[in-house]
C-alpha cells in the first residue's frame, strides 16, 4: 500500500517525529474523517509500505529521518507546495529562504527525481493577478531549478468553507474564467520548459493538451516505477475528486491539524481548531492528536 503522508496536514513539518515513533510500532491508527468514532489501523511495517509519499510545505524536520528510512528499505517522494504568497493567504508558512535552503539539503540528500514542486493552488484575483503570478513563478523557479524535474499546479476549487474564510480577501471568481487560466497556464508552461522542467495539472476538468500540460497525479504509480524499478499499475482512488489523477493510497493523516494557517486550505475549518488539535499531540499517541 502507498501510504499518503499526507493530504489532510503537513506531516513532514509538524509530526515527523511522531511517524517515526509510528514506524518503530509498525503501525498507526487513523480516524474516518467523516467518523471519528471508526478508526482503522494501517500497518507501517516494511514489507507493507510499497512507499511514502510525503506532501509538505517545509521537508526540514523528516530530513534528519531520513537515513533511518532507508536503512529501513522505505521507499519514497516528497510533494513540497512552494506558493511564494502574501503573508494573509499563507499565514505561519516558513520564509521562503528557509524554504529553499531545506530544498537545497533534501535535493543534496535524494536528488531532484524524488522532489515534486507543486505551484498550488493558483489562484486569480485582483492582488494575485497575472503579472504576479509570472513574476512569482519566475523568481521560484531561478532558486529550484535543477532541484526539481517536476512541476505540479491546480486551479483553487472554491469549496464552501474556502470561500468564507477568504470573505476579507479579494476573491473574484470572473477572474477565474477559462481565458485567463488558460493564458496563465500557457504562460508558466513556458517558463518551465525552459528551465528543463515538466509541468502538470492537478484535478482540472478541460484538456490542456494544445498547449503541452498533461493531467497529474499526485501519487504517481509511474512515478515509483520509474524511481524504485517497480511494476505498479494504475489503479485510480475512488475517494478522491472525479477528475483526480492519482493512483489508491492510505492518507494516515487528520484535519484540523496543520497550523500553517493558509486561507485557502480545505483541510481546516478554522486556525483555532487546528492549534488545538496540534497543541494536544504527543509523538507516542497512535494517532496524530
Amino acid at each position: 500500500m502507498i501510504i499518503s503522508c499526507s493530504r489532510r496536514t503537513d506531516i513532514p513539518a509538524f509530526y515527523s517525529d511522531w511517524l517515526m515513533e509510528r514506524i518503530k510500532a509498525g503501525y498507526c491508527m487513523v480516524p474516518n474523517p467523516f467518523n471519528p468514532n471508526q478508526v482503522s489501523k494501517v500497518s507501517l511495517k516494511p514489507d507493507d509500505v510499497t512507499a511514502f509519499v510525503f506532501w509538505t510545505r517545509y521537508p526540514e524536520p523528516l530530513i534528519k529521518h531520513l537515513k533511518m528510512l532507508d536503512e529501513m528499505g522505505y521507499k519514497y517522494y516528497f510533494l513540497i507546495t512552494i506558493n511564494n504568497y502574501p503573508k494573509n493567504y499563507e499565514v505561519n508558512n516558513p520564509n521562503i529562504n528557509q524554504v529553499f535552503s531545506s530544498i537545497n539539503k533534501l535535493n543534496n540528500i535524494i536528488g531532484p527525481e524524488k522532489i515534486v514542486w507543486r505551484y498550488d493552488p493558483i489562484i486569480l484575483n485582483e492582488s494575485l493577478n497575472y503579472d504576479f503570478h509570472v513574476k512569482n513563478f519566475n523568481f521560484l523557479i531561478e532558486h529550484l531549478k535543477n532541484k526539481v524535474r517536476k512541476i505540479i499546479t491546480s486551479i483553487i476549487t472554491p469549496y464552501k468553507k474556502v470561500v468564507k474564510k477568504m470573505k476579507d480577501i479579494t476573491f473574484d471568481l470572473s477572474c477565474m474564467n477559462n481565458e485567463d487560466v488558460y493564458d496563465l497556464l500557457r504562460d508558466i508552461n513556458s517558463i518551465a520548459k525552459t528551465n528543463l522542467m515538466t509541468l502538470e495539472i492537478c484535478s482540472y476538468k478541460h484538456s490542456l493538451a494544445s498547449i503541452d500540460i498533461d493531467k497529474a497525479k499526485c501519487i504517481d504509480n509511474n512515478l515509483l516505477n520509474d524511481l524504485y524499478g517497480l511494476n505498479l499499475s494504475y489503479k485510480k482512488d475512488k475517494s478522491q475528486r472525479k477528475e483526480c489523477g492519482c493512483t489508491v493510497s492510505k492518507d494516515i493523516g487528520q484535519y484540523n491539524s496543520c497550523s500553517m494557517n493558509c486561507i485557502y486550505c480545505y483541510a481546516n475549518t478554522s486556525y483555532e481548531r487546528a492549534l488545538g488539535n496540534y497543541s494536544r499531540h504527543t509523538d507516542m499517541t497512535e494517532t496524530i492528536y
